[in-house]
């Protein structure tokens, strides 16, 4: 849970230590001794693990296996760009995360993604390209909503690629 820590001697006898503790953006589920716990993961996609609770704020990130192998491991590079975005989302308005439960990583061949957005107060699902930004985001939640008035039954909603369309529960 720790990022840095720095040590500092001056003249004579005074050391000052200064430490920088992890900031976690997303939370996950991984695999340690046989047995499932979360784990949060900085923007740096290190995994460490926090004593108490899990914070509320932050979004669960699932559609990966994480096997811990000792703190401190970090996950593939390929996802550290949707942490990085994860990271500003929260930094500038972490308001958004309070209305998600779950983002899902759906890997496409080649090693791209797309994502699965799952709102809080809404049976449905989101299905989204791999930028997740501030924007994206209010895009989303005004598209529920005016989906949501014209038709309730409404279970996944696709906003890949510019266009947008959507499933009705059968």
């Amino acid at each position: 849970a720790v990022e840095s820590v720095a040590v500092e001697k001056r003249f004579p006898n005074q050391v000052f230590i200064k430490i920088t503790e992890r900031v976690p953006v997303a939370l996950m589920f991984a695999q340690s001794e046989g047995k499932t716990r979360f784990v949060h993961v900085d923007k740096n996609g290190v995994l460490f693990t926090v004593n108490g609770t899990p914070l509320s704020s932050i979004p669960l990130l699932t559609g990966f296996d994480a096997e811990i192998v000792s703190e401190g491991m970090r996950i593939d590079a390929g996802y550290r760009e949707l942490l990085k975005q994860i990271a500003e989302i929260r930094e500038s308005n972490p308001a958004y995360f309070s209305l998600i439960s779950e983002i899902k990583v759906a890997v496409k061949e080649y090693g791209n993604y797309e994502l699965a957005v799952y709102p809080l107060h809404v049976h449905a699902r989101v299905l989204t390209d791999a930028e997740l930004n501030e924007a994206a985001l209010q895009t989303m939640l005004l598209t529920l909503d005016v989906i949501y008035d014209l038709e309730p039954n409404v279970c996944e909603v696709d906003m890949r690629r510019g266009a947008t369309s959507y499933k009705v529960h059968s």
